[in-house]
Formats: C-alpha cells, sequence, structure tokens
C-alpha cells in the first residue's frame, strides 16, 4: 500500500502515522529493492507525480512541453521550481519513492541483468510514465536528479526526447524555448553523487544522435563542461572509479565520431591527465581509452605539440625520480 494504481497510498494519507509508516516501509525498500515487483514500480512512479503535480505543479510557474517519441499518452514534461518543495515532507517522501524506484531498476535491469523477467521491469518504467517524470527531474534538485539519472541509465533503450537531460547536464537551457530553473550546475559542483549519475548516462548515451547534436550545436561548450566533469570525477578518489571510466569512454567515443571539437578544445590538464593513464603498466580500460583519445588529439598540430611536451616532462619526471633513487642507495 506504499502506492495504488493511481499513486495513492501510505504516503498520500491524512494522516501523520500513515505516512510514518509508509516511510518505515520505504527504507526497507530502498535497502533491499528486490522486494518491489513491476507493479509496485508503476505504482511508485503514478505516486511521484501524483505528488508533484499536487504540489509545486498545482501553482505557475509550470513549463509544459511535449516528449517526442513517446505516443499519444503521457508524453507531456512538466519542467518546475522543486528546490524550497524538496525540503518539506511531501517532497522528500516523493524523492524517496523516486530512490525506491531507481534502486529497484538498477537492481533488475543492470546487476541482475541475465534476469528473464528483467522485461517487466522496463515495461512498468513505461507503464508509469518514467520519461516523463524523470526526464524533467534531471535538472531538478540532487534528491530528484541522482535517481532519474539513474532510472534513466538503467532502462536499456532511451527515446529520443531524452536528449533533453543530457543537454541539462551539459548546461544548455532546457526546455530549450522556455528555459526553466536547472540546480544541475550545483549538483555537479557539489555531489560526488550526481557527478556518478551524470557520467553514468552520458556513457550510455553518448553514441546516439541527441547527444552528438548537441556536440554540433556548440562543441566548446560541451567539451568544457565534459572536461569539468570527468576533472572533478578524477578528484573524487577510488570510489568513483566506475565513475571515471565512464567518462573516458565518452570522451573515447567522441574522438572516434566527433574529433573536431576535442581537437580544438581539449584543455593541457586533460591531455596531461590521458597521458598519465596511458602510460599505465597494465592495459586496463582507462589506458586503453587514454591511448585511444590520444591518437586522434595527436592527429591535431597544436594538440601535438602540448602532448609532446607534456611527454617530455614525463621523462624528465621520471629521470629525476632514478637519480634520486641511486643517491639514496
Amino acid at each position: 500500500m506504499l502506492a495504488s494504481f493511481d499513486g495513492t497510498g501510505f504516503l498520500t494519507s491524512d494522516e501523520k502515522k500513515c505516512r510514518d509508516l509508509g516511510a518505515l516501509f520505504l527504507e526497507k525498500v530502498v535497502k533491499e529493492p528486490s522486494m518491489l515487483s513491476p507493479t509496485d514500480v508503476t505504482n511508485l512512479l503514478v505516486g511521484v507525480q501524483l505528488m508533484i503535480m499536487y504540489g509545486p505543479g498545482s501553482g505557475s510557474g509550470v513549463t509544459s512541453i511535449t516528449l517526442e517519441g513517446l505516443g499519444n499518452v503521457g508524453c507531456t514534461g512538466r519542467y518546475m521550481e522543486l528546490e524550497s518543495w524538496a525540503n518539506t515532507e511531501d517532497g522528500r517522501h516523493a524523492a524517496h519513492m523516486l530512490e525506491a524506484v531507481a534502486k529497484a531498476l538498477e537492481y533488475r535491469l543492470v546487476k541482475h541483468s541475465h534476469e528473464l523477467g528483467k522485461g517487466e521491469y522496463e515495461a512498468a518504467f513505461t507503464a508509469g510514465y518514467g520519461w516523463t517524470v524523470c526526464i524533467p527531474l534531471v535538472q531538478g534538485p540532487a534528491v530528484f536528479a541522482e535517481s532519474a539519472m539513474t532510472c534513466m541509465a538503467s532502462v536499456p533503450s532511451m527515446p529520443s526526447c531524452g536528449s533533453a537531460s543530457l543537454g541539462a547536464i551539459m548546461g544548455f537551457p532546457t526546455p530549450e524555448n522556455s528555459p526553466a530553473t536547472s540546480c544541475m550546475k550545483q549538483g555537479l559542483a557539489s555531489s560526488p553523487a550526481v557527478r556518478a549519475c551524470a557520467a553514468k548516462l552520458l556513457s550510455k548515451s553518448v553514441t546516439g544522435e541527441g547527444f552528438m547534436s548537441y556536440l554540433s550545436k556548440d562543441g566548446m561548450k560541451c567539451v568544457t563542461e565534459l572536461v569539468r566533469l570527468i576533472t572533478n570525477v578524477s578528484l573524487d578518489g577510488k570510489s568513483s572509479l566506475e565513475s571515471l571510466h565512464d567518462m573516458l569512454y565518452v570522451f573515447y567515443q567522441i574522438a572516434q565520431h566527433m574529433p573536431d571539437p576535442l581537437c580544438k578544445h581539449a584543455t593541457e590538464d586533460l591531455m596531461s591527465m590521458l597521458v598519465g593513464l596511458s602510460r599505465a603498466p597494465v592495459e586496463d580500460a582507462p589506458a586503453f581509452y587514454a591511448k585511444g583519445i590520444l591518437s586522434t588529439l595527436k592527429l591535431n598540430s597544436s594538440c601535438n605539440k602540448v602532448i609532446k611536451t607534456i611527454l617530455s616532462r614525463f621523462e624528465a619526471g621520471r629521470g629525476a625520480d632514478a637519480e634520486a633513487v641511486l643517491k639514496a642507495n
């Protein structure tokens, strides 16, 4: 009874004791996502949308757009300011419900993707209007954005309208004709979790037409934001190693399919990072991607000159280290 077919349930009850009971049960569900059935996923998504529409969605300042590629039902995405509402009781419950859905989809479609019933969870996400719920929430407060991006990255295929979320990550005004308030910049700057979710969603979508269209539209803006993201991810430590792999894959695919913006706007810091990764003693995934990206950058005379300078510094540093060891001995 967390959420019934129309989205109502414990968390929409008028009685606080019922809402508290629902919140306690929801905590258990988040810790054990295998508990959620496909029907539960659908109902919780409907519940999230219900709480948003009767909360901030009932006031002014709501931007509605048609999301292409979703058919005729549930294809309206609604953008609104959620930052203040996220700190209310209803806002926290809605965020927690979406987190439960995200955990369940990640568990069923990513961590246990070999299971036969995974198709039912994909269908459940669609039946709960998951795309229309999640796409606008990507640029909402971090408590919504993390779960929304996790849901979208877990589902195997993304409709064309999902590219709006990629634009939000790379700093493009969304929706284009009537931009809504976005918390993405703050989230990417302050939250390792948001960065990890963004990296995962980008790595899944980098070869799609939507991503490449943004790169064609403003290559400088895209590369600048992507470089900032991979730099911050690299500083997050070992816990974000998978996110670093995701971002290296993004740059590798750009180098393979649309290298011009990367060659024009790659920074010396990025190239230094790539040179360092490429020199790993073991040919692991980061080293493979770094070498591939550097091979493309070397075809550009300006980038090649910078890379040669970086390599000479590495060699000089190695010589100095060896001399210091000899003196110590």
